[in-house]
């Protein structure tokens, strides 16, 4: 009998979530903000949307998605890319760049990912 999709993903899933959001905080550790703008959050979700771009094509070549392959898509694509490249990083810089009365940056950077 074939285990339940959820059972496989849930728990491992959740474990590379919190891997990407990790990374995601030591690159901003090491990356400059330059004047304030969120350089990190520009470079993380477009490195994010070619890895997973990146992913989900090599997936796609080997088969179906189904069995492992729709595994590992779950647990990489949604489970650390997702976190990776959060939406609540890019609100919460917006949110920062529109209080500091950047508007311009502000909704450029929310225009612009």
């Amino acid at each position: 009998m074939a285990w339940p999709l959820r059972l496989l993903t849930g728990e491992p899933a959740r474990v590379l979530g919190a891997v990407g959001t990790l990374v995601r905080y030591a690159l901003t550790t090491v990356i400059p903000a330059p004047g304030g703008w969120p350089l990190t959050t520009l470079l993380v979700r477009l490195a994010g949307a070619f890895l997973l771009g990146l992913l989900l094509e090599s997936l796609v070549r080997r088969g179906i998605d189904a069995g492992k392959l729709r595994i590992l898509r779950l647990l990489v694509g949604t489970g650390f890319m997702g976190a990776f490249t959060t939406n609540s990083s890019l609100a919460v810089d917006v949110t920062m760049l529109l209080a500091v009365a950047a508007s311009g940056a502000g909704i450029a950077l929310a225009d612009l990912l």
